[in-house]
């Protein structure tokens, strides 16, 4: 099991943007990387946690409430939209967005109904991402958070 935590707090003293705590929810290492790359870019300010299995999550859910839960489908045990639907329970302000190889439309619909705000298609990461993160954490954006559906096809 993987557990770590950045934080990529600003220095002190200095003007820091909002501080989020961000679930990482993903069995690929790489693609854990690649998410830890991405927010570090787009949210320095931000505290990562990751999780390598839905079970590992939801130990660090119920440690720590995070702001946001990237998870994925297709996990080692128990599936990513069911530990979805049990962090969201858990912890109803938790947003989430989900990020799958997984683009098929019953695969959207189950990841909205489990309580995600978002769904982005691991092929379209890069592109998607950032602007949907932009979105859910820009504390301007967030009273529009539930017109996010899904990232492009």
């Amino acid at each position: 099991m993987t557990l770590s935590v950045e934080d990529n707090s600003a220095q002190p003293g200095s003007c820091k943007p909002p501080r989020w705590v961000i679930l990482i929810v993903e069995d690929n290492p790489f693609m854990r990387a690649a998410l830890c790359d991405l927010i570090g870019v787009s949210h320095p300010a931000s505290t990562i946690l990751q999780a390598n299995s839905a079970e590992k999550a939801l130990e660090l859910v119920a440690g720590q409430a995070p702001d946001l839960v990237l998870m994925d489908i297709a996990l080692p045990g128990m599936d990513g939209l069911t530990c979805l639907a049990e962090i969201k329970n858990l912890c109803p302000e938790t947003r989430s967005v989900v990020i799958s190889y997984h683009e098929e439309q019953p695969y959207i619909q189950k990841a909205l109904q489990a309580g995600a705000v978002a769904f982005v298609p691991k092929r379209r990461l890069y592109l998607d991402l950032a602007p949907i993160l932009q979105k859910i954490l820009d504390p301007e954006e967030a009273g529009h958070v539930d017109q996010i559906v899904k990232g492009s096809s």
